[in-house]
Order: C-alpha cells, then sequence, then structure tokens
C-alpha cells in the first residue's frame, strides 16, 4: 500500500511522499496544452544561448510538490484511483466572522436559490458558483461581504463591471452602513493601478472591502494581501489567464475564496483544469431553463438571416482583411442590419446592437437614424445610454465590447449580433444581454 501526505493551504497545496512514478503521472495530470510545443532559446549569464524543448503543457504541480488548493479534489481523486491512500493535513486557519457591518435596504430580501447558494459558500468556505448571466450573482456576492464583514477583495476583469459591482454594494449599503463616516469609507473601488496620493492611501487604508480589476490586484503589495481574508473572483471563466493564478498566489491568507460565473468553461481544450485550480469545485449550479422557469430571465427567440457569398473575402484570413470585408465593411450586410433595427425599433422594440470594432460600430451609426454609439473609455456615457434605453428615450443602442459580459441592460427585448464572431463564453454572455425579465417583456429577439 502506497501512503501519501497532502498539507492543504489556502493558495496551494504540497503532496509528499509519493513515488517518482506516481509523482510524474499525476504532474502530467494536473497540465493541460496551453502553447506550441518547439525549442525555447534562453540567454545564459555567460552570453551563451541554452535550448529546451518545450512539450506545449503547462504544469500546476511543480518539482517542489506544490500545486494550487482548487485542485485538492481532482488530486485525491486520482492518488485514489491508483491505490494511494492519502493523509491530508490542513494547516489552514479560519478566521472568526466578524459581527455584520452592514444590512440589506428594509423590505430587500434574496431570492431562494440566492440564499440557498450563500449558504453552501459559508459552509464550505471555497467553490464556484455557477447561475446564467442576469440572475443576481452581484447581489449574492454583496450577502457574503455582510455576512462575514472581513477584509474582503472582489476581482473583476474590467473596470465597467469592476465601477458596477461597487455601485450595487453603495447601492445596497449606503444607508446602513455601520461607521460611523459611511459606506465610502468601507468600500473602495480599486482600478487603474495602486493608489498613489496621499488621500487615496487614507481610504485605502480606512476600506474593509475593495472591488478591483484583476490588473491592479496583481499590483498590490504583498503586505496588502497579507490583511485579505477572503477573495471573491467576479466572472471566474477568466481564471485560467496567468494573472489569477499570480491573484491565488497573492491571496494566502485568504482562507474564503469564491467565484461567480454563468459561463463556467473555456474555448480552449483542457483548461478546464486551470479553471478549477483558483477556487476548486462547484458548489452551486443553476441551469437557464430553472432561471425561466422562476421568472428571472425571458425566453429568446432566434432568427438567421443568411448572407450571400462575398467574394474573395474565404480565402482571406481575419488578420489579412477577411474581417474587414466580410463584416465591418460588408454592404449588404450592413444594410440588413440597419433595416432589421430600424423595423424594430418602429414595432416599439429596444435594441441592442453589438459590434467587435469601433469602425463598425461608427458605420452603423451613421445609416441608422437616431440610434447611439458608445464605446469604451468612458464608462459614465455608457450608463447613460443604457438608462436612455431603459427609458425609451433611445431605441437603438449599438455597443462595441465595453457593452458586454457583466453589465446590466434590462429593457433590452432585441439583440442584433452584428459581430460575426464564434467564440464561446463571448457569445454566450453576449447573447445573455437581452434575456433579462424586465416590467413586461415576455421574450428576447436575437438575430444573427
Amino acid at each position: 500500500m502506497t501512503y501519501c501526505k497532502i498539507e492543504l493551504g489556502n493558495a496551494r497545496s504540497r503532496v509528499s511522499n509519493l513515488p517518482r512514478e506516481l509523482y510524474d503521472l499525476l504532474r502530467f495530470e494536473l497540465s493541460y496544452l496551453s502553447g506550441q510545443p518547439g525549442p525555447r532559446r534562453w540567454l545564459q549569464p555567460d552570453g551563451s544561448i541554452k535550448t529546451t524543448f518545450w512539450d506545449g503543457y503547462t504544469r500546476l504541480l511543480d518539482r517542489k510538490g506544490f500545486f494550487p488548493s482548487g485542485l485538492l479534489p481532482r488530486a485525491v481523486r486520482l492518488l485514489r484511483k491508483w491505490g494511494v491512500t492519502v493523509n491530508i493535513v490542513d494547516s489552514r486557519q479560519k478566521p472568526i466572522e466578524g459581527v455584520p457591518l452592514w444590512t440589506m435596504p428594509e423590505g430587500f430580501t434574496l431570492r431562494d436559490y440566492q440564499e440557498a447558494a450563500c449558504d453552501a459558500a459559508e459552509r464550505v468556505g471555497r467553490g464556484v458558483i455557477v447561475s446564467p448571466p442576469r440572475t443576481g450573482k452581484t447581489v449574492m456576492m454583496a450577502e457574503l461581504v455582510r455576512r462575514l464583514a472581513l477584509p474582503t477583495v472582489i476581482t473583476a476583469p474590467t473596470e465597467p463591471i469592476a465601477k458596477q459591482t461597487y455601485e450595487t454594494l453603495i447601492k445596497l449599503f449606503g444607508a446602513n452602513a455601520w461607521s460611523g463616516g459611511g459606506a465610502e469609507h468601507d468600500f473602495y473601488l480599486l482600478t487603474g493601478g495602486a493608489p498613489k496620493s496621499r488621500k487615496a492611501k487614507r481610504a485605502l487604508k480606512l476600506a474593509t472591502v475593495f472591488v478591483a480589476t484583476a490588473d491592479t490586484a496583481v499590483t498590490m503589495s504583498e503586505e496588502w494581501w497579507s490583511k485579505i481574508e477572503c477573495w471573491i473572483c467576479d466572472e471566474r471563466h477568466h481564471q485560467a489567464a496567468k494573472t489569477y493564478h499570480q491573484i491565488n498566489k497573492l491571496a494566502a491568507n485568504a482562507y474564503f475564496r469564491w467565484g461567480f460565473t454563468g459561463t463556467n468553461f473555456r474555448s480552449a481544450e483542457g483548461e478546464h483544469v486551470a479553471l478549477e485550480a483558483c477556487l476548486g469545485r462547484v458548489l452551486a449550479s443553476y441551469s437557464i431553463r430553472e432561471m425561466r422557469d422562476r421568472g428571472v430571465l425571458v425566453p429568446a427567440r432566434v432568427e438567421f438571416i443568411p448572407i450571400d457569398y462575398v467574394r474573395g473575402v474565404s480565402s482571406l484570413s481575419y488578420t489579412k482583411g477577411g474581417y474587414k470585408r466580410g463584416i465591418v465593411e460588408c454592404e449588404t450586410r450592413n444594410q440588413l442590419i440597419a433595416q432589421e433595427a430600424r423595423q424594430l425599433a418602429e414595432a416599439g422594440r429596444r435594441v441592442l446592437i453589438l459590434v467587435h470594432q469601433i469602425k463598425h460600430g461608427e458605420i452603423l451609426r451613421d445609416m441608422i437614424w437616431g440610434s447611439q454609439f458608445v464605446k469604451g473609455g468612458n464608462t459614465d456615457e455608457v450608463r447613460r445610454a443604457v438608462r436612455a434605453l431603459d427609458g425609451g428615450d433611445l431605441r437603438v443602442l449599438i455597443g462595441s465590447p465595453v457593452v458586454g459580459e457583466g453589465l446590466d441592460c434590462p429593457a433590452a427585448d432585441a439583440l442584433i449580433y452584428a459581430k460575426g464572431q464564434k467564440a464561446q463564453v463571448t457569445h454566450t454572455q453576449d447573447a445573455f444581454r437581452v434575456l433579462t425579465a424586465h416590467g413586461d417583456k415576455r421574450e428576447a429577439l436575437i438575430i444573427d
């Protein structure tokens, strides 16, 4: 009988006393294909070049036996399958949960599935909650923040998503903050790099909950991270990226760690291992059908409009003009998009058109009278446009990728997918922009 020991830590765990052949096998199983195999050349201190061969795999179990703790269930399952008896030594220290510093607004209650998901998350301490976009994941994050009352970081992939999450926290807790100065002292929006001014650094010290873009969170000092006891990852499907694995190591003192996503998968084959690494297994999962039956989402009706073949485009790559000629500047296709948008707006629909390139948005804006095009750089402008669409003052909103995952656009009930892309995660997130149940909306129309 073979025995091994795994020391469980918040961010990383370590396996020891494993025979070499089983260790190598486990190392391969805790890996994924992340690039093209081939030679790699390294400049040596003496000026010579050392050439090695890389097989294309990123290995999450290093030579010293350390691996991200989210992979513990997978590692244990594999080892037991191979006949290894595993002794798990939990070296983590669970922090004492504080007295809630904030309360939800009077009359506000969580939906039953939100309450159940938060209960499971608090009980286990780490894991992932999967719920379709537009089903209140930010509210669940806020509830966990309220229950723990511990120093917490909520990471988001983009600044608009971070800002929206921050504003939701202020909206929920702003008038119900325990601290004498109000919620602005309790919550801090951390974007655009680490704070540099004296005022910003002082505000940083006063705050308890930080909402940060991943790019900014990874620049914060180890000293700052050492005080963080809870890490919540919004849009968790981005976690295969290197930045999130760096954050995982920085958040070594965070016992509580949860991820939220509506698209718990990756387009690249094998990246599910990288996705699982930081936060572990799924704690609660809700289907689109279930959310539709609960009245949280509306059904979708999808229509496909075929476009005649554009001569010469099929032989061109994306970078060599294929996308430009076949999508952005394809007059026939753009005329059809404009025609559909005008007809839908005249029929009383609130129309959202999604494009991938700014030039495409500008072309369509000039073709559709009364439309508005929003792009990145000014999140306030985006929010004003979304509010105008919600209020009926605007009937056609054209959005660059800034109107993507995480952004609420509840009143929109028709989506024209002008992007012409097929990335699975992006396509799924985009479709949900118009599926939120809102007012008297009974269905959403999606035109591709």
